[in-house]
């Protein structure tokens, strides 16, 4: 980064973001078409509903890997593997841990959360039952977004490498 910076670094550098976000939207399109078309509109308004919540808690991934991403860089740059494969395994850990703790706090914050939300009847039911199943997947959804920026400081430092290569 101590070199110019152009235009055209920047659409490199952002294109691993761009890529992982095109990637991590497409669930949620796939995800609704399916429940609409198929489960019926109650259900993907319960979806709708509770599927915020959830988000929340897994975009504590992305502050995990955004965090450790800089951690893990800057020990890379000084040219100390070991602590950084160090960091990477203690945030992959944390992630995970943090997952199944927020996981059961999903459990818990669900139904006065839909009812504050305003779900009554099949709704709230339907909210709270497809919370129950998507809870689970909290933990991974941390390690996603986290490996997200993983992946993103991955091509980045193959970038950066590519081009200390070539101006040589």
């Amino acid at each position: 980064m101590d070199k110019h910076f152009s235009k055209f670094n920047l659409v490199i550098y952002s294109l691993p973001a761009i890529a992982m976000m095109i990637a991590v939207s497409a669930y949620s399109f796939v995800n609704g078409f399916f429940l609409s078309n198929y489960a019926g509109p109650t259900a993907f308004a319960a979806e709708n509903l509770i599927w915020p919540l959830i988000m929340i808690f897994s975009t504590v991934g992305l502050m995990v890997g955004t965090g450790s991403s800089a951690l893990i860089a800057n020990k890379l740059g000084e040219k100390d593997k070991g602590t950084a494969r160090r960091y990477f395994s203690m945030f992959v850990y944390f992630a995970i841990i943090l997952g199944i703790v927020l996981t059961f706090v999903c459990f818990v914050l669900v139904e006065p959360v839909a009812i504050l939300l305003g779900a009554k009847g099949e709704l709230l039911d339907l909210s709270i039952y497809y919370e129950h199943i998507m809870s689970f997947s909290i933990p991974g959804y941390l390690l996603q977004m986290a490996f997200m920026v993983y992946l993103i400081l991955q091509a980045n430092l193959i970038w950066a490498f590519s081009q200390q290569l070539f101006a040589q």
